[in-house]
């Protein structure tokens, strides 16, 4: 297991690291769920669902654990991920988050 002090995901603040998430493992058995985009007038018909489990098939082929980031105002991608089994570890604000926006939500499947 990774040392606690050893973080997967740090959150900068003006002049130094204001949080961060892991999940307890080291890096190199971790994979990132990523880029996952469903065209709205597709939305609801099984896309997400069938682009997300090729993903994370293919994560587990290779023996690793799957994380990933989400914009935790897309609720129909947090819904996907929470009905899928992800748990969320962790939030911060990444440099491109808009400032009014909400943070960025880190997630880890089980």
């Amino acid at each position: 297991m990774r040392p606690p002090d050893e973080p997967l995901v740090t959150s900068a603040g003006d002049e130094a690291a204001i949080g961060s998430a892991g999940t307890g493992l080291p890096p190199h058995r971790l994979a990132s769920a990523n880029a996952l985009f469903v065209d709205p007038t597709a939305a609801g018909q099984g896309v997400g669902a069938a682009l997300h489990d090729v993903a994370v098939a293919a994560i587990r082929e290779e023996g690793l654990v799957p994380v990933l980031d989400v914009v935790s105002r897309n609720t129909a991608a947090v819904r996907l991920y929470e009905r899928r089994g992800w748990r969320l570890i962790g939030t911060g604000r990444p440099d491109w988050l808009p400032d009014e926006w909400d943070p960025v939500w880190y997630m880890t499947l089980d």
